[in-house]
């Protein structure tokens, strides 16, 4: 690939149009927030003969990202792991604390009525 002006492409042979290096800095801001999901395994499984109950996810923080949230799955539960920065998020612990109420929320919000439970049923 060769830039328009015919001279040498920069390093790495991407061309980046003009202004793209200001762009990215204002951008910065956009990706303060990271959320990811895993899929593990539907059945048990044993480590020494002893029952793995949980898999909880550590992901990798990036320069700039306030945080970063995984979902990993393990049979019928997900697991999540939380990883923030200390001088964005100092009270992330607040954020983990919350989210079994907003989970019980969000499943009574989309449940559906009563009367289909109970023909279901």
């Amino acid at each position: 690939m060769t830039p328009a002006d015919g001279g040498e492409p920069p390093a790495g042979g991407r061309l980046r149009p003009p202004g793209f290096g200001l762009l990215m800095a204002e951008m910065r801001g956009i990706f303060e927030f990271n959320a990811s999901l895993m899929f593990g395994p539907r059945q048990t499984l044993y480590a020494a003969g002893a029952e793995l109950l949980h898999i909880f996810p550590v992901s990798i923080s990036t320069h700039g990202l306030a945080l970063n949230i995984t979902v990993q799955s393990y049979r019928d539960q997900l697991d999540f792991g939380f990883i923030a920065g200390a001088n964005i998020v100092p009270h992330v612990q607040v954020l983990c604390d919350t989210l079994p109420a907003e989970f019980e929320a969000l499943e009574a919000a989309f449940a559906p009525p009563a009367d289909l439970k109970s023909r279901a049923g």
